[in-house]
């Protein structure tokens, strides 16, 4: 069996790991709890452009990922599923654009293995289960300069 086979397993492996979060009843703590509840009151409150919590302002953070769990709220029910699902599928976006920038330069193999390394480094499985910024910059950022690289070239 072919070293791509494994680590394409691999991934698989490694992104289902990071999906099994999806499934508990529970909210990891931290600042988890707080997003969500933020995410929540701009989906009940159809107040986009204001950050609440318990009633005051709350100014600690951009917009972006609340908006996009909120939307998610709307569309699928507040519950734990679906506040991980936004930064699930952000971190898939962005192990895509990593398997594209890689492909574009250095061929299959290492594509799959730039996404191996990605989806297994474990602040960005962290980030994509509480939905931490920094999970839709990166994807953001990836598919950004993937699209710029397409038109440079």
């Amino acid at each position: 069996m072919p070293i791509l086979s494994h680590i394409k397993w691999l991934v698989l492996l490694t992104l289902l790991v990071n999906a099994g979060a999806m499934l508990s009843p529970i909210i990891n703590g931290g600042d988890s709890i707080t997003y969500a509840a933020l995410a929540q009151h701009i989906a009940s409150s159809n107040d986009w452009s204001s950050l609440i919590l318990d009633g005051q302002d709350w100014l600690d953070k951009p917009h972006l990922p609340f908006w996009i769990t909120a939307v998610f709220f709307k569309l699928l029910g507040v519950s734990t599923f679906t506040y991980i699902l936004p930064g699930f599928l952000a971190h898939l976006v962005g192990g895509f654009f990593t398997y594209r920038i890689a492909r574009l330069f250095y061929g299959r193999d290492a594509a799959w293995l730039s996404v191996l390394v990605y989806v297994s480094a474990y602040h960005l499985m962290d980030s994509s289960i509480e939905v931490k910024a920094e999970t839709y910059l990166t994807a953001f950022i990836m598919g950004a300069c993937y699209y710029w690289l397409r038109f440079d070239a």
